[in-house]
């Protein structure tokens, strides 16, 4: 089990050059929960992830984890509470997969043997182990994204940011990396996923949070915020409404 965190948004806004990138949203994520942010390109999704994170500084409102806005947490403690895997996975030196996965391991205190397990850990969880020895340089852009991904989890946090995480990969390993992140939710953490596939989050998400235009415009079970009517009005596209024959989670099908 990790400590319960709870991430809070408090009538969050953020403007870049006076245009509001994200304006006037409120919600609050528990631990043991795994939450889908989704929109439609520029609705705000990355920027509040970013406003999560502590990376971004909220420029109205507040933006908290735990106790204290995210954006006032020092560097080393806010790593300890919170990972967070970006949108580019570029590298631009030549260590190894292993020696970049276990550089998640940095803001904790040296602990050889633990480190090690939680290394070797991950890289079985990601198939990764053929690669260990590869210069990161020379992956695939699916291959950095699970090398990515592998280094957020290492770092075993209570709090969990995931921004378009499958974007690059397979189908395997888009089930992988998501079932894992549903692992960590069972042992207590906060986890929160930028997805635009919006049968994974039907799939995965314990609670969809739907951004338009920079606001949030649902928030609800995934069965609640993925409506036609909503799909139509947020992404400008008519689709069909299934249910999974194993789940009973809403497939999304484009209208012809």
């Amino acid at each position: 089990m990790v400590r319960p965190v709870t991430v809070r948004a408090e009538a969050a806004e953020y403007r870049v050059a006076g245009r509001a990138l994200v304006q006037d949203v409120s919600f609050a994520l528990e631990p043991g929960t795994l939450t889908a942010l989704v929109g439609p390109n520029g609705a705000g999704k990355s920027t509040m992830l970013g406003l999560l994170a502590g990376d971004l500084e909220p420029s109205g409102g507040g933006v908290l984890i735990g106790d204290r806005p995210a954006a006032q947490w020092p560097a080393k403690p806010l790593a300890r509470l919170r990972a967070v895997m970006l949108q580019q996975h570029s590298a631009h030196f030549g260590f190894s997969v292993r020696e970049t996965v276990a550089m998640g391991r940095l803001p904790h205190d040296v602990d050889e043997a633990a480190d090690e397990e939680i290394v070797e850990a991950a890289l079985t969880a990601g198939e990764l182990g053929n690669l260990r020895d590869r210069d990161v340089t020379t992956l695939s852009g699916g291959e950095a994204a699970r090398v990515a991904f592998a280094r957020t989890a290492v770092q075993t946090t209570p709090v969990i940011l995931l921004d378009e995480p499958t974007a690059a990969l397979d189908l395997r390993h888009q089930e992988l990396l998501l079932r894992t992140a549903q692992a960590r939710r069972d042992l207590g953490a906060t986890v929160v996923v930028v997805l635009h596939d919006l049968n994974l989050a039907a799939r995965y998400a314990d609670r969809v949070l739907m951004f338009s235009s920079s606001r949030l415009a649902a928030d609800g079970a995934p069965a609640d915020v993925l409506t036609a009517d909503r799909i139509l009005q947020v992404y400008g596209q008519q689709v069909h409404l299934l249910r999974h024959p194993g789940s009973g989670a809403p497939l999304v099908v484009p209208a012809d």
